[in-house]
């Protein structure tokens, strides 16, 4: 039999993309957050170590370059940067962000310091034509009509490209945390131009979240973090984790592909499911809309026979659930927690809803094969019952089976109380802004928080001790948030402006009662706290109860 040797059209077709080389390869990092040693580069020298290795003919730095404005940090970055390529060195973007203006008078001149220090080739507002794309530079308090008439030029100038924008912060209810970090006058702006690729940071992501890319009107990518993983959750201050990861992009003419690598060993994960975005844009085909990943994901289930197991510590201070995983790790992104009391007339009351940071961020060999995690006692009474629930959720928000179970506590730890209130509306001011300000209005008995900063100002001297001191600040709240925004909430000594805690999310919609235990050590003897509700969207809030207690 005679072997053909002519190839089909599609196998050769099908051949070339394969061995088809990018138009451009980009190695990206976000929030660096160095300090002033050369040490606090370590994984700053990785990632560009790595890029080199991959070939990249454009490295950014997605802002937050450093934690606070170091003169020393940003030179020690440069040397880093021109050790590594002392010659045929990428094409570079920086983009400057809040923490790089800290201990500055005012933005201009922080980040004229910053471009001399780092020598930053270009403008903290500019644009970039590299291997025939366009990258737009806006820095973090970029002007919104500057953005519209910049996209606007690009999108006409290069017709049928992406016009990629770099810029710190993402576009509101766009990619993970984007619900509070996020910028509604970007995504105003940027709803109207699909050829646009938003790449953003500021979020503290960690890019095994597979919502850190999003498609809609246009396209968002969040570049993580390669400092810490703060991730707030709804009802609970988050832990801190160091993701260390970055991006490599690769531009073709017909797809953008998104490679996730970790600074850990510097190889790709997840590679199996590799970001890609076909070009041209097609919102009704894009790959990543929410919409179209949540109808096709599987959604989560816990194992066969699967049980919460509740066990109070021997100082009764916590009380800690565990609970295996639910199917697939890769793909759970929290587990929404809910505990209900049970009534003197044996009715069942949800008084706290709390998120459970799912392993996901973890590499496999890294997990543990359960969630644990602990209620303080500040949550409970003891003799009451209560129940718990745990609901694993994927990350475009399929709920799977829960599982629950019941526990009557028989004591918990208490301190002095030294103050409480049960009418704290009558009690206590909540005025707007971070000093002086007004009343909040009241409308129905709630007061309407029109977003930004209002602080609920609470007595003199409940904070009286020295620096360590340990205290428990509970408070019981009604909220009202209409679509889905969320409020992060602090104890925050106003001078220095210093928190007690880390942030913690409210939950979007209507909540008739959730309650917040934060407990802290005092980091000096001078600090006096006040209640912060910040950020967000405008609501109502209602605060029903009041509690602060001390520890020897």
């Amino acid at each position: 039999m005679k072997i053909s040797r002519v190839l089909s059209p599609i196998i050769v077709l099908s051949s070339m993309l394969l061995a088809e080389e990018p138009i451009l390869r980009v190695g990206i990092m976000t929030d660096t957050h160095i300090k002033t040693t050369r040490e606090s580069c370590v994984l700053v020298q990785t990632a560009l170590e790595l890029f080199k290795e991959q070939k990249a003919d454009l490295v950014i730095n997605v802002g937050d370059i450093a934690d606070y404005h170091y003169p020393e940090g940003y030179k020690h970055y440069r040397d880093i940067f021109n050790e590594i390529f002392p010659e045929d060195k990428p094409k570079e973007i920086y983009v400057y962000a809040n923490h790089d203006t800290l201990n500055q008078p005012d933005w201009d001149t922080a980040f004229a310091a910053v471009k001399e220090l780092l020598q930053v080739p270009h403008n903290p507002r500019d644009q970039l034509e590299i291997n025939g794309y366009i990258f737009l530079i806006f820095p973090q308090n970029a002007d919104m009509e500057d953005l519209d008439n910049s996209v606007k030029e690009a999108s006409a100038k290069y017709p049928g490209k992406p016009v990629f924008v770099i810029d710190h912060i993402p576009p509101y209810d766009t990619t993970r945390n984007s619900l509070v970090w996020g910028s509604p006058g970007r995504r105003k702006v940027l709803d109207n131009y699909p050829q646009v690729i938003h790449i953003s940071g500021h979020t503290h992501n960690s890019l095994r979240n597979e919502m850190c890319i999003w498609q809609g009107n246009f396209t968002c990518v969040n570049a993580g973090s390669i400092s810490a993983k703060v991730g707030p959750l709804a009802g609970t201050a988050a832990s801190t984790a160091k993701p260390n990861e970055v991006l490599i992009m690769k531009v073709y003419s017909h797809k953008i592909d998104f490679h996730r690598f970790s600074l850990a060993d510097k190889k790709e994960f997840l590679a199996d499911r590799l970001w890609s975005v076909p070009w041209p844009f097609d919102k009704d085909t894009a790959p990543y809309s929410v919409a179209t990943r949540k109808a096709k994901a599987q959604i989560p289930q816990f194992p066969a026979g699967a049980k919460i197991s509740i066990t109070p510590d021997s100082t009764a201070a916590n009380l800690t659930l565990q609970f295996p995983y639910a199917h697939d790790p890769d793909n759970v992104a929290v587990y929404n927690a809910e505990i209900s009391r049970q009534e003197e007339d044996g009715t069942w009351v949800v008084f706290t809803r709390q998120k459970i940071k799912a392993d996901y961020y973890l590499p496999p060999q890294y997990r543990p094969g359960q969630e644990t995690h602990s209620f303080n006692a500040g949550y409970f009474t003891a003799g009451k019952t209560y129940r718990f629930q745990v609901t694993p959720v994927d990350f475009f928000g399929n709920e799977g089976t829960s599982l629950q179970a019941e526990t009557t506590v028989s004591s918990v730890e208490q301190g002095e109380v030294i103050y409480e209130s049960s009418q704290p509306m009558q009690d206590l001011p909540f005025l707007s802004g971070l000093d002086g300000g007004s009343p909040l209005p009241l409308v129905d008995g709630f007061y309407h928080h029109k977003s930004g900063n209002a602080r609920l100002v609470l007595p003199e001297n409940v904070w009286a001790g020295p620096a360590k001191t340990r205290f428990r600040f509970t408070i019981d709240m009604q909220m009202k948030q209409p679509g889905p925004g969320q409020w992060t909430l602090v104890l925050r000594n106003p001078t220095p402006l210093t928190n007690a805690n880390a942030r913690i999310y409210t939950p979007p919609g209507e909540i008739e009662l959730q309650r917040y235990v934060i407990d802290f050590q005092k980091r000096r003897e001078n600090y006096n706290y006040y209640f912060l509700v910040r950020e967000g969207s405008a609501g109502f809030v209602q605060f029903k109860y009041v509690k602060i207690e001390k520890f020897p």
